[in-house]
């Protein structure tokens, strides 16, 4: 299979909904809790090395580069990977190649050790693998008011202005008619040179039958279902839809990889939905897009950054054109 350049648009799809709009991380800042200290680290070598994973007599991970396996023993890591498994299948770019994943005991010294691996000259960096948050639209009670963030047209607080000292006055007032996306006229009058758009929703996964969204989702066209094989030779066996980063819904690191991307949380869904559900057919909400195909890839609850670099990938290698993303980094750090 020759590889796709990857040439995506990657866009946050924003959550739209009467009266909130905006995406925001879903935890309260001033109430943030810190998050565990991550036990992964994404490490990526310099693309002309040559490595050879393997294991010393003690059990720690090596790799045949002598620097770089002293620190793994140094820090007792217990298991180390390729993060493209399918790296021995298809041609990677240098961008991608020789990156890993390195599990570590819960009480590393996790900058010591980032420090000690970028200080290697065979290392072109070394970060933890950090686990990412969903975003999801503000409960803050003014919300609706912050017109500036979505106007439908509602009220919104107003200071009426007078001469004098201590006589202004706070009134409502309507936000500006027809200040939005103009999707209503798109739908009255839609263009007639519009073509289909593989859209991967790197998120919770996507209900496949729902009824706004079953017509709108991706089938791999190289791809024969339930036979056991790779048919396309990407790697990844039996991916009609899309494929499940996260396995059984479980927390288990690493997780047992499927190709089911079934939304068990609803936020994908959710997104998906805003993006494409069906217009016209007198039930639910009206989707953004018509002519759109939703590639489903989930990666949750593990959300861990090398499991979205590997949905990422996975979307580039098979043809989407737009990847949302609808999530992002904690802003609490990480500790103990």
């Amino acid at each position: 299979m020759k590889l796709m350049p990857v040439k995506i648009v990657i866009t946050l799809f924003i959550l739209a909904m009467p009266l909130t709009a905006t995406a925001y991380i879903h935890q309260d800042s001033s109430n943030r809790t810190i998050n565990p200290a991550p036990t992964r680290l994404i490490v990526k070598l310099e693309a002309d090395l040559k490595t050879n994973l393997s294991y010393h007599k003690s059990g720690v991970p090596e790799i045949g580069i002598a620097a770089f396996d002293r620190l793994n023993l140094k820090y007792s890591v217990s298991n180390q990977e390729y993060l493209y498994p399918d790296a021995g299948i298809m041609q990677r770019p240098d961008i991608l190649k020789n990156t890993f994943v390195v599990e570590i005991p819960e009480s590393t010294d996790i900058d010591a050790l980032i420090k000690d691996y970028n200080s290697l000259s065979e290392v072109e960096y070394a970060e933890p693998d950090v686990r990412l948050e969903l975003y999801e639209i503000p409960d803050d009670p003014l919300y609706q008011h912050q017109w500036g963030l979505n106007n439908t047209g509602q009220a919104y607080y107003h200071v009426e202005r007078f001469e004098g000292c201590g006589n202004d006055i706070q009134t409502t007032t309507s936000g500006i008619a027809d200040s939005d996306i103009d999707a209503h006229e798109v739908f009255a009058n839609p263009p007639d040179n519009t073509v289909t758009v593989i859209l991967a929703m790197i998120d919770t996964g996507v209900d496949l039958d729902h009824p706004e969204l079953s017509g709108r989702i991706w089938v791999n066209p190289n791809e024969i279902p339930g036979n056991g094989f790779d048919d396309d030779h990407n790697g990844y066996i039996d991916d009609v839809n899309g494929w499940d980063f996260a396995g059984d819904n479980s927390m288990a690191i690493p997780p047992e990889e499927d190709n089911d991307p079934t939304d068990l949380h609803g936020h994908g869904t959710h997104c998906s939905g805003i993006i494409t559900a069906v217009a016209g057919n007198g039930a639910g909400v009206a989707g953004i897009l018509d002519d759109c195909r939703i590639m489903a890839l989930n990666f949750a609850p593990v959300m861990l950054s090398s499991y979205a670099v590997r949905a990422i990938v996975y979307a580039a290698d098979n043809g989407a054109d737009v990847i949302s993303m609808s999530w992002g980094y904690p802003l609490g750090g990480y500790g103990a």
